[in-house]
């Protein structure tokens, strides 16, 4: 490996020199967080959205390396991260339930190291109109069943009342 290369790569903040087999085509050291914030500051001061800039950074990319973006770059990263993470947390000799214990720790720390966010479903407006429609038939549905409850408990209440009116006639007989 060039030593220059490997000189940057250890000032660099994202380095992604995990594993020596690949092809390093000179912008494994990249530091895609400077490039970001600094060579587009002014432009985000601006005003300008934040897709203008990551379109700019794709491009940057592809000059880089043919196929390179953004995304492939969090992606190689998040799975170097998540071999690294493997390798600290697993042992051999470990049984299989601790494995999957190992393997679900490793990928909860690649998810916080990497600012992993689940995006919601396209579908999500939808399922919570069909929540909030349910949720709405269900208070509907207790309050009914509290009314009936309480008219219920009345009703007894009154027929007690004309059980022990007629309780000294009953015991007469």
């Amino acid at each position: 490996m060039d030593p220059a290369l490997q000189k940057n790569a250890k000032a660099a903040k994202f380095s992604i020199l995990a594993c020596e087999k690949w092809d390093h085509s000179g912008c494994v050291n990249y530091r895609c967080s400077d490039y970001y914030l600094y060579a587009f500051k002014d432009r985000a001061s601006e005003g300008q959205p934040p897709g203008m800039l990551t379109s700019m950074l794709n491009k940057y990319l592809q000059c880089l390396m043919e196929g390179l973006t953004a995304k492939v770059f969090r992606t190689y990263n998040a799975s170097i991260t998540l071999q690294q993470q493997l390798k600290a947390l697993t042992d051999s000799q470990d049984s299989i339930p601790a494995k999957i214990l190992s393997y679900n720790r490793a990928n909860r720390a690649v998810a916080v190291l990497c600012n992993h966010q689940r995006a919601p479903p396209k579908t999500f407006e939808q399922s919570m109109a069909n929540l909030q429609a349910k949720t709405e038939t269900k208070r509907e549905q207790l309050s009914l069943a509290k009314k009936e409850l309480k008219q219920a408990k009345q009703d007894v209440k009154g027929s007690d009342s004309e059980k022990l009116k007629n309780a000294p006639m009953m015991l007469s007989k």
